[in-house]
């Protein structure tokens, strides 16, 4: 309970000092991206705390795309 109260709360100091600044620089596209991310990012947060499930890392999909174009290049060096 209090992890995601904190989440919510770190997401909202994050909109609160970023969001005016993104909103009067940018475009209006740019601040609905900034905010739909931030959101699923706070949502993503919640759940994986609150189940206590372990999401897997974004980095992870880029490992197993790249891992046999590594093995081509090696074998053909």
């Amino acid at each position: 309970m209090w992890t995601a109260i904190g989440i919510i709360a770190a997401s909202l100091a994050i909109l609160a000092i970023d969001g005016p600044r993104i909103r009067k620089m940018q475009p209006r596209r740019d601040f609905i991206v900034f905010s739909v991310f931030l959101l699923l990012g706070t949502g993503l947060s919640i759940i994986e705390f609150a189940t206590h499930l372990e999401l897997p890392n974004p980095s992870d999909l880029l490992i197993v795309v790249y891992k046999p174009v590594h093995h081509v290049i090696t074998s053909l060096l």
